[in-house]
């Protein structure tokens, strides 16, 4: 080995030794964050998955805030900060049951800490644990009463536990502290539907909607109210506003249908909006059922007992499908279907005027005239004034063969409806047909004198003439 070999060596070896020395000086151990600074960290990064639109940027973050509040309790397990933020972040996860565990937890270490009391309820109300969600928002109510949104959702827990006068009063407290608070005053618009008070409920959502213009849920609410107002022509201008708003699911093709049909204004118009609010949610017994309504009013039979029968089958309660479906066989003559939906529609409702009115009157075609008086009597102890079905009455009484019963009917049609000049024509055969001629004469004689220009008069003075 040469002197400039063993120089280059020495030279080599001296300029460790100096990194060495350099390394010892520089280089010192670095310190762990403390439980407080990983909690911070944790909120920081939980703030960054909760802004943040990007899923690679949100699933980092995600893993961060978990990984530090971790860190955060294994090194004290005392602070409350990062068990409410893995409960937050559980919530927004739709992880409900961590998310309890970790909010009651952080409640528990700083019981008055409003955000983490908050959030709790929210998670409890999610969960439908009512009772739970309305002690969280009560408890926030009291350590910040001056919170809308505190009282708007305990309004929202009470009137989901059936307590819609104390829910009202919630309500009123959030539109007390911010008048403009749309949300509570729509539903208080809610909770008055329920009360039956639609005009109040009118005056909420229109409050609601000069807030909030283009407020779906309001202006839902406020198009039903006026169809329980039978307001019609105002519930369509409500509906159609939804519509262009551009609101067009399955209920606002069903509402604008409904509203068309009550106003009995363009019926194919109607039958297109139920079409297709049917063909949206093809389960939907209602809507199946309107589609049966819509079809009826452009006289199409055989597409409304197909309605009728598909609602009848998704709905074992619908009754008036059934009783639908009823008259439609009546029409046709088929009574053997007309009775098979008809039964079905009295063992369900077995008070209703309709279903008995017209069991009635299959058992009538069926010449059954006991079963056929029993249902109509029924019909008329629900419905004492309908003239309808005292009439049918009538009309099995004298197929019987009980004239003189038949004739107390017709009479006591008469008393209620004296105009009713067809009724007193059959009164006058019916005297005829048991016998009492002298006074079917005086009695329909009066009847031409007092309706000469009636267009079957002759026929009547016919009848007199006969006697």
């Amino acid at each position: 080995m040469n002197w400039i070999n063993i120089l280059f060596l020495i030279t080599v070896a001296s300029t460790q030794l100096i990194y060495a020395q350099i390394d010892r000086n520089l280089v010192t151990p670095i310190k762990e964050p403390t439980a407080l600074e990983f909690s911070e960290r944790a909120a920081a990064f939980y703030d960054y998955y909760i802004e943040r639109s990007d899923e690679l940027e949100k699933q980092e973050s995600l893993m961060q805030t978990i990984i530090h509040a971790q860190k955060a309790i294994q090194k004290d397990p005392t602070l409350a900060q990062p068990h409410g933020i893995l409960g937050m972040l559980n919530a927004s996860l739709h992880q409900w049951e961590n998310a309890i565990t970790e909010l009651k937890e952080a409640v528990r270490l700083d019981p008055y800490n409003v955000q983490y009391v908050f959030e709790l309820g929210k998670v409890w109300y999610k969960t439908k644990r009512f009772n739970e969600a309305r002690q969280s928002f009560e408890t926030v109510c009291y350590l910040n009463p001056r919170s809308e949104n505190a009282w708007y959702n305990l309004g929202g827990t009470l009137r989901a536990l059936a307590k819609p006068e104390e829910a009202l009063t919630a309500f009123q407290k959030a539109i007390d502290l911010n008048p403009d608070y749309a949300p509570a005053h729509r539903e208080i618009g809610n909770v008055r539907i329920l009360y039956g008070d639609f005009t109040g409920a009118i005056e909420s959502y229109t409050r609601a909607l000069q807030i909030q213009s283009a407020d779906s849920s309001s202006l839902r609410g406020l198009g039903m109210a006026y169809c329980s107002l039978e307001q019609w022509n105002e519930a369509e201008s409500v509906f159609n506003r939804m519509f262009y708003n551009g609101d067009q699911d399955a209920t606002v093709f069903y509402n604008r249908a409904v509203v068309l049909l009550n106003l009995k204004e363009n019926p194919e118009q109607a039958l297109d909006y139920a079409k297709t609010a049917a063909s949206l949610v093809p389960l939907n017994a209602m809507y199946a059922y309107t589609l049966g309504l819509a079809y009826e009013a452009t006289h199409d039979r055989e597409g409304a007992i197909a309605a009728y029968t598909k609602a009848a089958l998704l709905d074992r309660n619908l009754v008036q499908a059934r009783i639908n479906l009823g008259y439609l066989y009546i029409e046709q003559e088929l009574f053997d279907h007309a009775f098979l939906f008809l039964n079905e529609a009295y063992r369900l409702a077995p008070d209703s005027a309709e279903v008995n009115n017209n069991l009635g009157s299959v058992y009538a075609a069926q010449e059954q005239w006991t079963k056929s008086i029993e249902h109509y009597e029924k019909a008329l102890r629900v419905q004492p004034t309908n003239t309808a079905v005292r009439l049918n009455l009538a009309h099995v009484l004298v197929e019987s063969g009980d004239f003189t019963r038949a004739i107390r009917v017709y009479r006591e049609i008469i008393k209620t409806d004296s105009t009713n000049i067809e009724v007193q024509i059959e009164l006058g055969k019916t005297l005829i047909t048991n016998g009492y001629y002298q006074e079917a004469q005086q009695y329909l004689t009066a009847l031409i004198k007092q309706n000469p220009t009636y267009k079957n008069i002759h026929e009547v003075e016919a009848m007199v003439e006969n006697l």
